[in-house]
Formats: C-alpha cells, sequence, structure tokens
C-alpha cells in the first residue's frame, strides 16, 4: 500500500472516530476539502503506479506530462501532510479535552461519594434515634393505657367526690356570703351606736356645764359670735339639712341610671350603674352608695346619714336628734347639735363648747 492510501486510509479512520466522538471534522474547513484530498492521493496513487509502462508500450508518457504529475502528486501529499498535522493537533486537542473532563467527572463522582457516605452515615443515627423514641413511645402508650385503665376505674368515685366537693364549696361561700352581710350590718349598726352613745356623753357634759357656769360678758359674747361662724366655715356640711340634701343629690344623680350588673347574696344586692356608682341595699332596708369619686354615702334604716370622704372627712347624722357630727383627717371631732350649739373635741383632751349666743367654754375630758 502506498503512503497517500495510507493517508486515506487514515482520514477514513480519523472521520470515523470524530463521528463516535460526536465532532463534525479533523479541523478542515468543510468536508469537501476532506473528499478532495482523498480523491487526489487516491488518483496519485494510481498514476504513480502507470508510470511504469507496459511490457511493449514504452515511451507511452512523455516527459512534460510525467512531470506534471509528479508536481501535482507533490502538491497533493503536502496537502495531505498538511491535513495529517491538523488532525494530529486535533486529536492531541480532543485528548486534553478528554482527560480533562474525565478527571473532572472523577473527582465530582468522588466528592459525591464521600457526601453520599456522610449523608447514610447521618441517616444511620437518626434511624438509631428514631429506633430508640419509637421503642420510649411503645413503653410510653402501655403506660397510658394502664394510666387510662386506672382513671376509668376511678372515675365513677372520683365523679362523686368532686360533685360532693363542689356542693360543700357553694354551701360554705354561700354561708360566707351571709356571715360577711351580717358582720358588715352590724359593724354599721355598732359604729351608729358609739356614736351615738359618744352623742349622749357630750349632751349631759354640756347640761352639767351650763348649770355651773355663768354667762358670759355681752363685749365677750360678739367675738365669741365670731369664732362659731368661723368654726362652722371649717365644716363641709354646716348643717344637717345640708348633709341630707347631698346625700339625696349625688344618689339621684349617680344611683338612678340604667344598672348593669346586679348580684344578689342572700340579705344583700349588688348593683353597678353606667355612672360606675355602685350600690349594696341590705335586706334591713340599710343602703350603701359608692360613688365614681371613691364618696360612701350610708342611709341607714333607722334614718341616720353617714358619709365618708377620699380626703378622709367623715361626718355623721344622728336622725333623732337632729346632731350633726364631723370628724377631720386629724382626729378632730365636731359636734353641732340641733339647738345650734357646737362642740369641738381636740386631740389633746379639751373640748371647746361655742354656744350660738356666742358662750364659749374649754373643758377637759
Amino acid at each position: 500500500m502506498s503512503l497517500y492510501e495510507e493517508a486515506g486510509d487514515e482520514l477514513d479512520e480519523l472521520n470515523g472516530l470524530e463521528k463516535a466522538l460526536g465532532m463534525n471534522s479533523i479541523g478542515l474547513d468543510d468536508s469537501h476539502e476532506q473528499e478532495a484530498i482523498v480523491r487526489s492521493m487516491k488518483a496519485y496513487a494510481s498514476n504513480s503506479e502507470g508510470l511504469v509502462a507496459p511490457r511493449g508500450h514504452k515511451g507511452m508518457y512523455s516527459s512534460s506530462t510525467m512531470e506534471e504529475d509528479r508536481q501535482r502528486a507533490s502538491d497533493e501529499y503536502d496537502l495531505a501532510a498538511q491535513a495529517r498535522a491538523r488532525f494530529l493537533r486535533r486529536k492531541q486537542t480532543l485528548d486534553d479535552e478528554y482527560d480533562r473532563a474525565r478527571k473532572a467527572a472523577e473527582e465530582s463522582i468522588q466528592k459525591e461519594e464521600r457526601a453520599t457516605r456522610d449523608q447514610i452515615g447521618k441517616i444511620k443515627a437518626l434511624e438509631a434515634q428514631l429506633s430508640t423514641l419509637l421503642g420510649k413511645t411503645e413503653e410510653a402508650e402501655n403506660q397510658l393505657e394502664k394510666l387510662e385503665t386506672q382513671a376509668r376505674k376511678a372515675d365513677g368515685s372520683t365523679q362523686k367526690e368532686v360533685g360532693a366537693l363542689k356542693a360543700e364549696i357553694a354551701d360554705v361561700e354561700a354561708e360566707t356570703a351571709r356571715v360577711e352581710g351580717r358582720i358588715e350590718s352590724q359593724e354599721a349598726e355598732l359604729d351608729r351606736l358609739r356614736q351615738i352613745v359618744e352623742m349622749r356623753a357630750v349632751e349631759q357634759r354640756e347640761a352639767h356645764t351650763r348649770t355651773r357656769e355663768p354667762p358670759a360678758h355681752a363685749g365677750q359674747q360678739s367675738a365669741v359670735s365670731d369664732e362659731y361662724r368661723a368654726v362652722l366655715a371649717t365644716l363641709p356640711f354646716p348643717s344637717a339639712e345640708d348633709l341630707a340634701r347631698a346625700i339625696e343629690d349625688d344618689a339621684r344623680h349617680y344611683c338612678m341610671g340604667r344598672e348593669t350588673v346586679v348580684k344578689n347574696t342572700n340579705d344583700r344586692t349588688g348593683i353597678k350603674y353606667d355612672s360606675g356608682a355602685r350600690s349594696v341595699r341590705f335586706s334591713n332596708n340599710t343602703v350603701k352608695h359608692i360613688l365614681p369619686d371613691g364618696t360612701e354615702d350610708v342611709q341607714f334604716y333607722n334614718g341616720d346619714l353617714k358619709r365618708t370622704m377620699p380626703d378622709g372627712i367623715q361626718v355623721y347624722l344622728y336622725a333623732d336628734v337632729g346632731t350633726l357630727m364631723t370628724t377631720m383627717p386629724d382626729g378632730v371631732e365636731v359636734y353641732r347639735f340641733k339647738a345650734g350649739q357646737v362642740e369641738k373635741h381636740l386631740t389633746n383632751g379639751q373640748v371647746e363648747i361655742i354656744d350660738v349666743t356666742g358662750e364659749k367654754k374649754i373643758v377637759t375630758k
């Protein structure tokens, strides 16, 4: 086989290799150039074999024709050599790219294998944890089933015990409410009685003082009258009528609107109004009003009145005798009797008795 035929066969092999690798050509401009090279090499090979004239036909080709064929064959050989060189360069490039791609693929596969092994290890660890949890869950379910069985057995008796306890608690709460109501009512009554006793003592002392003290001079009466008016000016309610009117007006203003909450507990009824005021009505007809500003008014069943103010002043009216007692925050008590006489009980034990006529006396308790 000639050199040109061998090159043509190699070119055919190269084309087959490039097709197997998914390539279009060996690096030549196009397929026509490749076919031209192959034809030229094959034609040269045929002509070269025919350069030797057949026996009996010497001098068949002229020297000029042979020279042209040789030159053409030489040119075509050069083209084939160039094509072969390009082929070899292209092949080397393909080999390098293949090696790089294979190396990258191997590294990627190794990396994925390592990641897969790590993931498998984690999965196995999780499976071990899951197995442990499943065992604990099964144990807990068994325990729960036992407890449920015990609970069902005890449920009947427990419900009875709970019902009995609830009934007992309700009875205790009702009794507590009744006792609290009685205590509050009794405390109010005791307070009223205490103040009545004090008022009686003041009246007796005043009566005793009048029988022993001579009347003051006329000049002193004018000065005492000024002091009398000054004392009345310090009182929030100078007269019983003023206190009764204030309590009635506030009750009408704050405690006659729509009732938002009503609560009945045995001997008393609690009421809350839109104004924010509250009332407590006792079974003995005593009524207590708590105004929005904190003022507390009590209308006792016997007609007595009591007002306690946020600043600590307390005013009490003894309805049967018309005596008004005012207790100041500092503990000073001022009594105004129905006849107009005023007594000022100081914290040091002294009592100032001021008469409407201007008489003034100071006694010690």
